[in-house]
């Protein structure tokens, strides 16, 4: 047998391998966290960015819609919104936003690893690790290290996040 003759056949059972690899993978169920950019509730679909890409997903009356820990429907999700998508392929079957804070910062504890915001007369202190900070203007994903105390914010909390959290300390 030639080079040239095993090289093409090696090439060969590659191209199978790799194709046969990622068919199998079109029907299996993926999650993906990203930002909400647009929704187009005409079309039933949602735009999501995931880092420096964008991904499509649509979603129809069999999606199950949460925000924080309350059903909702696609009609809540608003652009600079926290989400974790279940999906096959490009169908969402789940699509959760995180819970939206808005106030003032009045703390950011960077020993203790948190931020205390307050609304109107109450206070919230949220770990950092369940925090998800938006910049309200261009709905860009904001760093703990840009903000400020006494800085008026948008916080999106992972509510999924924080009641395992909440179980694993119970434990």
């Amino acid at each position: 047998m030639s080079r040239q003759t095993a090289f093409c056949l090696i090439l060969l059972c590659l191209s199978v391998t790799l194709f046969a690899g990622n068919t199998s993978n079109d029907s299996a169920d993926h999650s993906v966290v990203g930002t909400v950019r647009s929704v187009d509730l005409a079309n039933h679909s949602v735009l999501i960015r995931i880092g420096d890409a964008t991904e499509t997903f649509t979603f129809n009356n069999q999606t199950l819609v949460t925000y924080g820990d309350k059903n909702a429907d696609a009609s809540h999700l608003r652009r600079g919104d926290q989400v974790v998508v279940k999906a096959q392929k490009n169908k969402a079957k789940v699509i959760n936003a995180s819970a939206k804070v808005t106030g003032t910062i009045e703390n950011i504890d960077q020993a203790a690893n948190t931020i205390t915001i307050s609304v109107g007369d109450k206070t919230k202190t949220i770990p950092f690790d369940l925090v998800v900070l938006v910049n309200h203007d261009t709905g860009e994903p904001a760093k703990i290290s840009d903000l400020s105390t006494g800085d008026h914010v948008n916080v999106s909390i992972n509510l999924a996040a924080e009641a395992a959290n909440k179980q694993g300390s119970d434990h």
